[in-house]
């Protein structure tokens, strides 16, 4: 009995951070967006005035209905990545409050969207 060796399993490797990349990923991608749009209301902010001041609304919109997407698939891939048991788990669960926290708050944008357009 004492002459059988201990067979244990090997350790897990731990699985590659793919949900998590992605999520970053999003969230990059929606910083550079913003960047984006608030460069193009800056540098046409003489003729967004000219015009009424529409334009600033419109931008604003703009970055909240591209906030609200980014931050659900956001969702969708964290609670991905703490499912599966990847790795960086404490700034995934900070990830996943934050992205919750921006979908509640806007929760309201994708509806004016559709009332916007289905008034038309």
């Amino acid at each position: 009995m004492m002459d059988q060796i201990a067979r244990r399993s090997a350790p897990a490797t731990p699985r590659s951070p793919v949900f998590f990349r992605i999520a970053i990923g999003l969230f990059a991608l929606l910083l550079v967006f913003g960047a984006a749009v608030t460069a193009m209301l800056v540098y046409e902010s003489k003729t967004i005035r000219s015009a009424g001041g529409w334009g600033y609304l419109m931008g604003i919109f703009v970055i909240a209905v591209a906030a609200f997407f980014s931050c659900i698939a956001g969702v969708v891939c964290t609670a991905l990545s703490l499912w599966r048991g990847e790795a960086h788990r404490r700034l995934s669960i900070a990830i996943l409050i934050v992205s919750a926290l921006v979908v509640w708050t806007l929760r309201g944008v994708p509806g004016a969207l559709v009332r916007a357009f289905w008034a038309h």
